[in-house]
């Protein structure tokens, strides 16, 4: 089953060795991020050198009920501005832009508010999901420029083990259609924790793929 795997959001918990995991396997990520200090920074670099993409995690303060088109450019200049600073400092090229806006937030948005929002992501580059490349229940939590996902793993029980597999196996995955599987508060998880996680993917002969693949 073909997959891309999406982390959201990244936090200065993150670290090299759960990084190290993804690339030493070779496992294709998205991870959606917000601006923090040096030292993530650093984690971040070394992520992007190692072929995994970042993308831009928009806050509850850039997109909000009431926001003006002004305030919502400034606010994504700066994340966007801290991204590619990392880019830069990988010596990669950022050519695929990816967006993730807060869920609850972005629902109270008007139509009009979202159509000026997503004019104002694509002259910054970003791109959304080719919906004939994903299962039907993509749609349900995404636009044409945010990225939503198909399944999420809710790791929060990480430490339910039982629970959490359980979870995953139980998904109707799409056999002709490639899933979107986001994981949130991965990075309280020990390096066990986050290893078992995908072991258990890998087991259910998940194969994660370049974002690329859906845009």
């Amino acid at each position: 089953m073909n997959t891309v795997l999406t982390l959201d959001t990244v936090s200065r918990e993150q670290t090299n060795e759960q990084v190290s995991y993804l690339v030493s396997h070779n496992i294709p990520a998205v991870l959606f991020c917000q601006p923090q200090n040096d030292e993530q920074k650093d984690v971040l670099t070394n992520a992007v050198k190692n072929g995994i993409e970042l993308g831009n995690r928009l806050s509850t303060e850039t997109v909000h009920e009431g926001m003006t088109v002004t305030e919502f450019d400034e606010q994504l200049r700066e994340t966007h501005e801290w991204i590619q600073s990392i880019y830069n400092a990988a010596n990669v090229a950022w050519d695929e832009r990816y967006v993730r806006f807060p869920p609850s937030t972005y629902r109270s948005v008007s139509e009009h508010e979202k159509a000026e929002i997503r004019a104002i992501l694509r002259e910054y580059g970003y791109v959304g999901v080719d919906t004939r490349t994903v299962p039907d229940s993509y749609t349900e939590t995404c636009d044409s420029i945010n990225w939503g996902w198909t399944f999420n793993v809710r790791e929060h029980s990480f430490r339910d083990e039982v629970s959490l597999t359980s979870r995953i196996m139980s998904h109707e995955y799409s056999l002709d259609k490639i899933e979107v599987i986001v994981l949130h508060g991965y990075e309280t998880a020990n390096q066990d924790e986050f290893r078992t996680l995908m072991m258990v993917f890998h087991a259910m002969g998940i194969d994660f793929v370049q974002p690329e693949r859906i845009t």
